[in-house]
This record gives structure tokens, C-alpha cells and sequence, in this order.
């Protein structure tokens, strides 16, 4: 009877032992995933059928998962593997499909605004980018929100033109608002 028990409670070890490297496996595998997301402000978008149409373009991509597409706010919300796939792929796949992409939205942490003057100088730093549209600069939520085109301007050029301002861009992922 001593011997089952041993051999059941070896048994049963050796069985989470196992299970735990397979669980470790997966959870490597998962940390290789550079998982991004991107929100697109796309012109064209007029009704259900033309969001099901840019969605079935869009997941053609290698690890693109589509959040959401809205015809009446003409946003496409996307996710993908960042090692799989470029956001000018997925740029140029809004277009291949008819759409026109006016911009990329762009939410941004900004440290050290503390009254309406701090986000009017962040404001103008933006606002002088060729390419950007600011949204919003809160100095109360510490956020810019803003449209830019991909085309024109980069988001390290955005983010320099923030830093030159004497105020910081907390560059910590963070959920998207949408």
C-alpha cells in the first residue's frame, strides 16, 4: 500500500512539473508577442457594410485582431503583433480597401503641466508639427490627445516636440482611451 502511495504522489509531481513547463513555454511564447495597438481616423466610412469591408481588409494581416470600426465616428481601433506586422502595412491596407486615412490618434501621458498655460505651450508645440491636429492638451488629466499623419511627422518627432517644451512624456504603455 506504501508503494502505490509513493508511486501515485511521484506520479502526481512529476505530472505538475510537467504541466509547469509547458505553462512557462506559453507564457515565453506570449512575452515574444509585442503586442501594440494603433487607432486610425479613416474618411469614407459611410455604413455597416463598408465597416465589415475595412474589418475583412484588415484581419488579412498577420496578427491583426480589429477592435472596433465605426462609420459614424470613422475610427478603426486595431491590435496587432508589432514584430509581425508594421503599422504602414496596416496604413497602406486602408487604403488598398478605398478608404482615405486621415490620421492616426495618438493619447499621450504628459508630465508636469500644472495650469492652462502649461497646456497652451504644449498645444503650440503640437500645433506647429506639419501633420498633427491636437484634440486635447489637459493639464488636469495630464494628457494630449491628437490626430497626426504617419506621412508627415513621426511620434518621436511629436514626443521631442513635447520635451523641448520643458514638460515629459510618460512613455509607460497605457490603456487607450477611445
Amino acid at each position: 500500500m506504501k508503494q502505490i502511495m509513493t508511486l501515485t504522489l511521484t506520479a502526481g509531481l512529476m505530472a505538475a512539473v510537467a504541466l509547469t513547463g509547458l505553462a512557462d513555454d506559453k507564457e515565453i511564447k506570449k512575452q515574444k508577442t509585442q503586442q501594440a495597438k494603433v487607432e486610425y481616423k479613416v474618411d469614407g466610412l459611410s455604413c455597416s457594410a463598408c465597416e465589415k469591408h475595412l474589418t475583412k481588409e484588415l484581419t488579412k494581416l498577420d496578427s491583426v485582431k480589429v477592435d472596433k470600426v465605426c462609420s459614424k465616428s470613422g475610427a478603426a481601433c486595431l491590435t496587432f503583433d508589432a514584430s509581425k506586422v508594421k503599422k504602414d502595412q496596416i496604413y497602406a491596407a486602408i487604403l488598398k480597401s478605398g478608404y482615405k486615412v486621415k490620421g492616426e490618434l495618438l493619447t499621450l501621458n504628459v508630465k508636469g503641466m500644472s495650469c492652462g498655460a502649461c497646456s497652451k505651450k504644449v498645444n503650440t508645440a503640437l500645433t506647429s508639427l506639419k501633420g498633427v491636429k491636437v484634440d486635447q492638451v489637459c493639464h488636469k488629466s495630464d494628457h494630449a490627445v491628437l490626430t497626426f499623419d504617419p506621412k508627415k511627422v513621426s511620434e518621436k518627432q511629436i514626443i521631442a516636440a513635447i520635451d523641448k517644451t520643458g514638460f515629459k512624456v510618460d512613455q509607460k504603455p497605457e490603456a487607450k482611451v477611445n
